[in-house]
């Protein structure tokens, strides 16, 4: 592709740091354009598109995000694509045949920041290196006039699209999709990332439950509660257990904060208590020590060590600090953050947790992803808050609701599996 003038000249040095500051950079590159514009100060907390497009009142059609992607194998490769806020990136077909690999995938902040010297919600196409090919959707050029990032989270730029044609980037049919409507606040499991209401290129954070969405607690607790009944008494079926179980522990999880520890010794007394089982009370007691040996879902493992590969990856568990340590070995993963009941003095779907989370990450609630199978005790907090959710609704004997009370929440996506989520931030 053929380099435009000034806005594609002065990009990185040859150590791959850029001089000075972007905004300026940015400043000067539109200048050297000779295209009427208007820099737009902002607070950079509103940077991001759609808290822009709603506090200063511009209408996203009219708003465009700028993507870096990444080839996944070594050596790198970068192309940069603009689309509107009102489309998604089609990262794995248009983008990945532009930049000419197998697999690719949204760069990650840190490859962003050395590439361009932006940050996310500041990247933009002006002041780019003028060897890093440009692709705009040709939705674009069709405007009038268009919003776009100014380098920093603190400017926009509002200038016409004929910029791009000046930067000497490439006009692409259809390299953003249309945004699809949900319904019922998910979309169906097979979508991908170009076809979901989640938007990659913004996510920092992967947020997840633990149990019943990386563990296996149904098998878990079948296995653990099953055995200790039987060994005492008739064995109910798995169906009963698992009832048993979700009352008793929501109904524990309502009260004042207790330890999981204590929880969970309690909710197995009650269900005992219930069947009319007895049970000696150091079984009991040593019970919460069983959550060490609940198993994986056969997917957790490869998905987070997918994911890792770009988020930041966060727990945010109702649980206790010394049991979670017993599974955090079978995950595969360390996490960069792990948030837990015991911590906060609360239990999902207690918004305290989601609170506590916000605060410890100390990012906008648009660069997290909350991925969780239950309704109940995260996606109902979760969206309240306005946090983007996945629903991992995995098959199992209490499909839909999971180990919970019945709840309804409107997820943003809906998928089967953790493999899913992967596919559904273009990994």
């Amino acid at each position: 592709m053929v380099n435009g003038p000034g806005g594609r000249e002065s990009a990185v040095d040859p150590g791959g740091t850029r001089p000075g500051d972007p905004e300026a950079l940015v400043r000067a590159a539109v200048e050297s354009l000779s295209l009427p514009h208007e820099i737009i100060t902002i607070d950079p907390a509103l940077a991001d598109t759609a808290a822009f497009c709603e506090h200063y009142g511009y209408p996203p059609e009219h708003a465009c995000n700028t993507i870096v992607v990444a080839s996944r194998k070594e050596p790198k490769s970068y192309i940069v694509c603009v689309v509107l806020a009102t489309t998604r990136l089609d990262v794995n077909r248009r983008a990945k045949k532009l930049l000419g690999v197998n697999k690719a995938s949204f760069a990650t902040a840190e490859e962003m920041k050395t590439l361009t010297g932006m940050e996310v919600g500041g990247v933009t196409p002006f002041a780019l290196p003028a060897d890093v090919p440009l692709y705009v959707d040709a939705r674009i050029m069709a405007l009038d006039w268009i919003i776009i990032g100014g380098g920093g989270r603190g400017m926009k730029i509002r200038i016409a699209p004929e910029a791009f044609t000046r930067l000497g980037a490439e006009v692409v049919d259809d390299l953003g999709l249309l945004r699809s409507a949900v319904a019922g606040g998910a979309s169906d499991a097979s979508a991908d990332a170009g076809q979901t209401a989640i938007r990659p290129e913004v996510i920092t954070h992967v947020m997840f439950d633990c149990y019943g969405t990386l563990i296996d607690w149904e098998s878990g607790i079948l296995s653990e509660v099953g055995d200790l009944l039987k060994a005492h008494g008739p064995r109910p079926s798995d169906g009963r257990i698992l009832d048993l179980y979700a009352k008793h522990e929501a109904a524990l999880e309502a009260r004042p904060y207790r330890p999981y520890r204590q929880i969970l010794r309690e909710v197995m007394a009650e269900i005992a208590a219930e069947l009319d089982v007895r049970i000696p009370a150091p079984e009991i007691d040593a019970f919460p020590d069983t959550i060490a040996r609940w198993p994986t879902f056969p997917d957790t493992v490869q998905a987070l060590g997918r994911l890792q590969e770009r988020y930041r990856l966060v727990i945010l568990s109702n649980i206790d600090d010394d049991l979670f340590r017993g599974t955090a070995q079978h995950l595969g993963v360390p996490f960069d953050e792990v948030i837990t009941a015991q911590q906060v003095g609360a239990y999902k779907p207690s918004e305290k947790m989601f609170e506590a989370a916000l605060e410890r990450l100390g990012v906008s609630k648009e660069r997290i992803l909350h991925v969780a199978q239950s309704l109940y005790h995260d996606h109902a907090p979760a969206k309240r808050l306005g946090l983007t959710t996945v629903w991992v609704n995995r098959k199992g004997m209490r499909r839909g609701i999971g180990l919970a009370p019945h709840a309804e929440a409107k997820p943003d996506l809906e998928v089967p599996d953790l493999i899913a989520v992967v596919r559904a931030l273009g990994l």
